[in-house]
């Protein structure tokens, strides 16, 4: 009977980078922004077991984040931008494809 489960490759290292960022919530500021407009960013919390970690999404720019809270209130966060899908494809072209099992001798 086939698997209904989808099939997994192995990890495949990208060579794309990460941009990281600690950035502190000026007085009075509310909400977070995108380090590149400025425009508040759009929260998510996809686990609700886990309220310091989120991920942001700036619809002037496009551009996703993932906030990890650093202290309290979010008064100071780890801001890491997520490569765009563009750059995921480019370094997946750029990456070897993974060696299956070894051969025997």
């Amino acid at each position: 009977m086939p698997s209904s489960r989808p099939a997994l490759s192995g990890p495949i290292p990208l060579p794309v980078g990460f941009v990281t960022r600690i950035i502190s919530r000026g007085q009075g500021t509310r909400s977070l922004c995108c380090p590149d407009c400025s425009v508040s960013l759009n929260l998510f919390q996809p686990d609700e077991d886990e309220p310091a970690r989120l991920l942001g999404l700036c619809e002037t720019c496009s551009k996703w984040v993932f906030l990890v809270e650093i202290e309290p209130d979010w008064s100071k966060v780890l801001l890491v931008e997520l490569p765009s899908s563009d750059s995921v494809r480019q370094g997946l072209e750029a990456t070897p494809a993974p060696r299956r099992g070894r051969r025997a001798p």
